[in-house]
Order: C-alpha cells, then sequence, then structure tokens
C-alpha cells in the first residue's frame, strides 16, 4: 500500500488532477493559464538576459587586447582598479565618459565642448548679459575643424562657425544676444579680441546633446563593439514590462475587487513588473573589448586624479575635456595646483576667459567648468523638439541661425 501512494500521486499530476485543480483553485480557464505561463516565462528569460555578465579578457593586462592574430580567454568581468594609463585611450572624451561612466548626453556635449576648447578651436567665456541675474557662459568660435577632429567634433564645429545657429529659436527670440555690449565687456576687462561669439551654453539646443549621444551609444554598440546589441533591445523589453506590467497590474486589482478578473492575474503582472524593474540594475552587456576600453579610461581617470605628480603642467592642462567625461574636475584642478613647476593659468589655458572673477587658480577654473555644467541647455526655452537637428550622421553644416544679421557679429 505504500508503493501504492506515491505512484497514485504520478497518476493524478500527469492525468491533469494537479493542473486541474490548480486553475479551479486560480478560477481561470487553460487558455489563460497558459497565456500567464508564456509571459511569466518571457519575464524570466528578459531577467535573466539582463544580468548577464560583462566579460573581459583573461590573458592580458587590465585594459588592453590581445594583439592581433592572438586568441585570449574570456570570462566574467572582475571588478578591480586598473592601472594607471598616462596617455589618453584611442577614444573620445565623449566615448570614454560613456564607456566608463554611462555619462549623460549633456555631460557628453559638455566635456566634446571643454575639449574642443583645450585643442584651441574654441574659448569659452563667463559674461554677464545685462538684466539677467547670473552669469552665463557664451562660446566663440576660433578656427574651422581640422583634420584630426573626429565626425562628432567636425559636426559641432561646423555648427558653431555660423553664429546663432546652435542656439534654439525659442531662447533668442526671448533673450536676443547684444554682440556689442558683449565686446565691450571684453574690452573693459582688458581681453584682446576673441572671435565671433556663437552660442550661450543655457540657450544650446537640446537636440545637439541628443543627437550626439545617440551618436556616441551607436558607434560604441555598433563600431567599437563594446556592448552586446542585443542589450538595448533587452533594456527595451524592461521598460514595457515595468510600465505596463504596473499598469496591467492595477486594472487586474480593480478587476480582482470587482470580482469579475482572479487574483492569477495580480500575481502574473505583479511578476511581470517587478522583472521589468530588475533590468535596471542589470550589467551594461559590456563585450571584452567593451571591458578593455572601460579599464583604460579608468586608468586614465587614475592619472589624472592620483598620478600626475610629476606630469608635465602644460600637457596635463590640455586635458580639461577629459576631466569633464570622467567626472573628476576638481581633482584635475587639485593635481594642477599641487604642481610646483607650472605657468600661470592665463597662460596655460589661454582658452578661458571670465569678465566676473579672476582666473588665478585651476580651481578657479574647475568653478568655471562647474558652471558651464549647470547652465547648458539651462533654459525651457532651448528645447528645439519642434525644429530639432537632424541625427548628427546627417551633417549640422549650414543649420539656420536664429540671430539677426546685425547682432551676430561686432560691429555688424
Amino acid at each position: 500500500m505504500g508503493d501504492d501512494a506515491p505512484n497514485g500521486c504520478v497518476r493524478w499530476w500527469a492525468e491533469g488532477g494537479a493542473l486541474a485543480s490548480l486553475m479551479y483553485y486560480a478560477g481561470i480557464s487553460g487558455g489563460e493559464f497558459l497565456a500567464g505561463i508564456v509571459i511569466l516565462v518571457l519575464s524570466t528569460v528578459v531577467f535573466v538576459a539582463a544580468f548577464w555578465p560583462n566579460r573581459q579578457y583573461k590573458d592580458v593586462e587590465r585594459g588592453t587586447s590581445p594583439k592581433p592574430g592572438r586568441r585570449s580567454r574570456i570570462g566574467r568581468y572582475r571588478d578591480g582598479i586598473p592601472p594607471v594609463i598616462a596617455e589618453p585611450p584611442s577614444m573620445t572624451p565623449a566615448e570614454a565618459g560613456f564607456v566608463a561612466l554611462d555619462c549623460g548626453p549633456s555631460d557628453m556635449t559638455l566635456a566634446t565642448v571643454v575639449d574642443l576648447a583645450a585643442r584651441g578651436y574654441l574659448y569659452i567665456v563667463e559674461y554677464q548679459e545685462l538684466a539677467i541675474p547670473r552669469s552665463t557662459i557664451v562660446l566663440v568660435a576660433r578656427k574651422k575643424p581640422g583634420p584630426e577632429c573626429d565626425e562628432t567634433e567636425r559636426e559641432l564645429l561646423n555648427l558653431f562657425q555660423t553664429p546663432g545657429a546652435a542656439e534654439a529659436s525659442a531662447f533668442v527670440s526671448a533673450r536676443p544676444f547684444d554682440a556689442r555690449y558683449f565686446r565691450s565687456q571684453l574690452l573693459g576687462t582688458g581681453v584682446a579680441k576673441l572671435g565671433a561669439p556663437t552660442a550661450r551654453a543655457s540657450g544650446l539646443r537640446r537636440s545637439i546633446s541628443q543627437r550626439l549621444g545617440a551618436f556616441v551609444f551607436r558607434r560604441a554598440v555598433e563600431d567599437h563593439e563594446w556592448f552586446d546589441r542585443w542589450h538595448e533591445a533587452v533594456v527595451s523589453a524592461g521598460a514595457l514590462m515595468l510600465v505596463g506590467g504596473a499598469v496591467a497590474w492595477v486594472v487586474a486589482a480593480i478587476g480582482w475587487f470587482a470580482g469579475c478578473i482572479s487574483h492569477f492575474w495580480m500575481i502574473v503582472f505583479g511578476v511581470a513588473a517587478l522583472a521589468g524593474a530588475a533590468t535596471f540594475a542589470g550589467t551594461e552587456g559590456r563585450s571584452a573589448d567593451g571591458s578593455a576600453a572601460h579599464d583604460q579610461a579608468l586608468g586614465f581617470r587614475r592619472f589624472l586624479v592620483e598620478g600626475s605628480q610629476n606630469a608635465d603642467p602644460r600637457r596635463l592642462s590640455g586635458y580639461a575635456g577629459w576631466a569633464v567625461a570622467l567626472d573628476c574636475v576638481d581633482e584635475w584642478a587639485k593635481s594642477l595646483d599641487g604642481l610646483t613647476d607650472k605657468g600661470s593659468v592665463e597662460e596655460m589655458a589661454p582658452w578661458l576667459t571670465s569678465t566676473e572673477r579672476s582666473l588665478a587658480s585651476w580651481s578657479d577654473v574647475a568653478d568655471v567648468i562647474r558652471h558651464f555644467r549647470a547652465r547648458i541647455h539651462a533654459e525651457d526655452s532651448s528645447d528645439d523638439s519642434s525644429d530639432p537637428l537632424p541625427p548628427l550622421r546627417e551633417g549640422w553644416q549650414g543649420a539656420p541661425s536664429s540671430w539677426p544679421e546685425d547682432k551676430a557679429r561686432p560691429g555688424g
């Protein structure tokens, strides 16, 4: 008899007794049960895919890739401290900020603009406009893009060649720019002629950062292959599960209280919403090459923060854009202020001018950069969603300007 009881349970389950009892208890039909199981299975698949581990090369030093023609084992990425790298990695500051710190689009734009200024393509001027309570940041075009500029830098500089083209039209209408007053303020502080002002940070078109961020993301995934291509789809599916699952759970809860829907659907949609929320805490889906780039960027960040005590001050001062991208502006400034054999800020950072303060130390430079970060796209009227720039690969040269011709250039 003892053997008959287990065999009876097996036959009962195999014949559908357990399944029928479960559906009866939940108050659902076979079709509803099957649909719920499909949703739960898909939620589990998305959840597991979101936590697919980052990878790294196992047989080479962190921050390096195997030599061409040599294969290396690939394993799970192990957290640790990458070695100090004293030279910028082979990527743009925006790409470094993205692969290392997942920086946002506006920080990518800020890092690119500051880097271009440090390389001699732009001037950055902290300036007090008439009847505006806080100072703003004005960008001045210095020269056209050179052959060493990459695609993002070239298109951004092309946009800046036309004064006012980088500003949203609604912002220009609300706050017309007075180039003559700007010039008089500079001359009043003893600053020589810089060039034609081209845009104010607070009114920069938001589509600049949106397009630049999308371009950097696509290049990281498709060109550099730093991230799994399917990972974006997983994140999108997770967001859909979170929003859709939460809405469906509320509807199911209302239906359950009304007595017309089984509590089974509250369980199903609750699990789907929780799985969707959990995907945002998953890994980045980084490939082994992506982890090498990640460690290179963080290794250079270590140089800016802690390994630059014996660096050439002039060379270190040129890494302002990298310090922005890697979120270490204060530490970079402290490294420069700590160097004993260095020139003045005015001599080493001719790309930065302020009519509001004396730039006596690199901590003052860090203050201006922080102010720049706070002011970029700051005005609501910088939203140009009604007339955005085209995708970056289509080119920004020739974008129209909303500045009146007689206001665009001093003396015009």
